[in-house]
C-alpha cells in the first residue's frame, strides 16, 4: 500500500511526494516502455474551474471528448475503444458517479444500495478515491450486492489538464483504496467530466483500464449535478428518465450521481419508477450494469481476493496499518490480502496480464 493516501479535499491535487511514492513512480515507469513518447507528450489542457479546460493541443488529432463528444470506436495500439453505449437494442447500462456519500442512511449511497435491491437492478458505480476512503464500508456493501465498481479518480479533476505523473497517481491511489476496502482491482474507469484525450486514453490503458463514457446521442445523461435543485427540478429529471429511457431504443449507458442527497435522492425516484414500471410491465427496457451490457472485464483480478491467509512471519500482524491522508489518520477495514499465489498487493511482487493482446507487469497487490 501507500507511504499515505492524497488529502480528502477534491481541491487539492495530487503532487509532491505522492508523486514519488513507488505506487506512481513503478507505474509510470511501466506506462513508459509501452506508450509511445509521442502520445506521453502531448501537452496538458490549461485548467481553468470546474470541468472547465483549454486545450492547446490539436483536439482532432487527439480526439479530446468535449471538442464534439470525440470517442475512440476501435482498439488501437495504446488505447482501447471507448465503451459509451451498450451492444443491441432495449439494454440500459444505468450508472452512478462520485460516491460513496453517507448521510446516516437518508438519501446516500448506502439507501441508494437499498433502491436497488429493492427494484432488482444491479449498477455500476464509478467512486471517487477521497469518498472511498472515509466510507469504504459503502462500496463493499455495494461490491457484495453484486454492482461493479470502477474508478472516477481521487480527486475528480479534468484529467487531460494533469501531468503524466498525476494522471498515473489519479488512478493509482483510487485504485489502491478500492482494493483495500473490497479486495478487488477495477479494469473501468470514467473520467470526470469525460475529460480525456488520446494521451489520458493511453495511460489508462497500460494502467489495465477501459474508458467508460455515457451515451450522448440521444443525450442519456439526467442532468441531477447541473445546479438545479428543489422539488420541482427531481420531478422533471424523474419525468424526462420515464419518457425516454424506458421505451423501446437502442442500447445506451446512463449518468447518475450519488454525489449529494438531491441526487441521490433523484436516483432513488428513478429506480421507484423503474420497480413500478416492472410490476406492471410497462419497462421496455433491460435495466443492468455496464459490464453485463457490454460483456467486458469490469476487474483485472477476477474476482474479490480471498480473506487474508495467516501471516508467514513470526511478527504478529492485524493487516496494514492505515495510511494517513493529508495529515490525519481514517481507519479503513483490513484489505483483502493476497497469498504468494494469488493476484496480489503493492509492494514488489509483479503480475503478469494480458492487455489487447500484449503481456504486460503490472505491480502487485501485498500487504
Amino acid at each position: 500500500m501507500p507511504a499515505a493516501w492524497p488529502d480528502v479535499s477534491e481541491s487539492k491535487m495530487i503532487d509532491g511526494a505522492f508523486l514519488e511514492d513507488p505506487l506512481v513512480t513503478q507505474a509510470w515507469a511501466y506506462v513508459q516502455s509501452v506508450v509511445p513518447k509521442s502520445v506521453l507528450d502531448v501537452p496538458p489542457s490549461q485548467y481553468v474551474s470546474g470541468s472547465t479546460t483549454k486545450y492547446g493541443a490539436d483536439a482532432v488529432a487527439n480526439c479530446y471528448w468535449p471538442n464534439n463528444l470525440c470517442t475512440r470506436s476501435t482498439d488501437a495500439a495504446y488505447y482501447h475503444a471507448d465503451i459509451s453505449t451498450c451492444p443491441g437494442d432495449n439494454v440500459w447500462g444505468i450508472t452512478y458517479d462520485d460516491g460513496p456519500i453517507n448521510n446516516s442512511g437518508t438519501d446516500d449511497t448506502s439507501a441508494l444500495l437499498t433502491s436497488l435491491k429493492d427494484a432488482n437492478v444491479q449498477a455500476t458505480f464509478f467512486c471517487v478515491g477521497s469518498n472511498v476512503v472515509q466510507f469504504p464500508a459503502d462500496v463493499k456493501r455495494a461490491l457484495d450486492a453484486g454492482h461493479e465498481i470502477a474508478s472516477h479518480t481521487w480527486t475528480h479533476h479534468p484529467l487531460t489538464s494533469l501531468t503524466n505523473l498525476q494522471v498515473i497517481a489519479e488512478i493509482k491511489y483510487t485504485e489502491a483504496i478500492i482494493y483495500n476496502a473490497t479486495g478487488i482491482v477495477p479494469a473501468m474507469i470514467r473520467p470526470p467530466y469525460g475529460d480525456v484525450d488520446d494521451r489520458v486514453r493511453a495511460i489508462m490503458w497500460a494502467l489495465g483500464y477501459r474508458n467508460v463514457l455515457w451515451t450522448t446521442t440521444p443525450d442519456r445523461d439526467t442532468h441531477d449535478a447541473d445546479g438545479s435543485e428543489g422539488e420541482t427540478a427531481s420531478q422533471e429529471i424523474v419525468d424526462l428518465v420515464k419518457n425516454q429511457f424506458f421505451t423501446p431504443q437502442p442500447g445506451f449507458i446512463s449518468l447518475e450521481h450519488d454525489i449529494s442527497t438531491f441526487t441521490t435522492s433523484v436516483a432513488i425516484k428513478i429506480l421507484q419508477a423503474i420497480q413500478a414500471a416492472k410490476a406492471s410491465s410497462m419497462l421496455s427496457i433491460d435495466v443492468t450494469a455496464v459490464g453485463k451490457c457490454t460483456n467486458k472485464p469490469v476487474y483485472q483480478n477476477a474476482a474479490p481476493l480471498p480473506s487474508p491467509a495467516a501471516p508467514t512471519t513470526t511478527q504478529a500482524s492485524s493487516g496494514p496499518t492505515p495510511p494517513a491522508t493529508g495529515g490525519k489518520t481514517i481507519n479503513i477495514p483490513d484489505a483483502k490480502a493476497a497469498t504468494s499465489s494469488a493476484v496480489g498487493g503493492y509492494g514488489l511482487s509483479v503480475v503478469l496480464v494480458t492487455v489487447c493482446g500484449v503481456v504486460a507487469a503490472v505491480l502487485g497487490y501485498v500487504n
